[in-house]
């Protein structure tokens, strides 16, 4: 039997050297990749409570994707409380990356699947690390 670095590695088949750990934290660098890709395809979605973050923090959508494209890895991953009774719970990426100007940024989003295909990076929330 194989062994996995994470589950994400395990689920995809992905060859363990794609898989990073930093300070306990597992994530696999094939998600990242996937996450940077939707954004620099400009395939983002904004909640009410990410562009309200945004606004107070004075940050643009263009600074929050350099953000998650300037990422080393992805901080965590946590399971959505808010699911549909028998769904399975959604993963939550949590980044923190640097803009161009040397911002760090707190960003937390899903990915979203139409029909099988990844469509939207969600942007459940956006704003200033601190």
């Amino acid at each position: 039997m194989p062994s996995f670095a994470c589950k994400e590695q395990r689920r995809a088949e992905v060859p363990a050297w794609l898989c990073v750990a930093n300070g306990g934290i597992i994530g696999c660098v094939d998600v990242l990749s996937r996450i940077k890709r939707l954004a620099l395809a400009r395939r983002i979605v904004l909640t009410r409570k990410a562009e309200d973050e945004m606004h107070a923090d004075n940050l643009t959508e263009d600074e929050v994707i350099e953000s998650i494209v300037g990422a080393q890895r992805i901080d965590k991953v946590l399971r959505s409380t808010r699911r549909a009774r028998g769904a399975p719970a959604e993963k939550l990426y949590v980044i923190k990356g640097f803009t161009f100007d040397n911002v760090l940024v707190y960003t937390k989003g899903k990915i979203v699947r139409d029909a099988d295909l990844e469509t939207f990076y969600i942007l459940i929330s956006s704003k200033r690390a601190v």
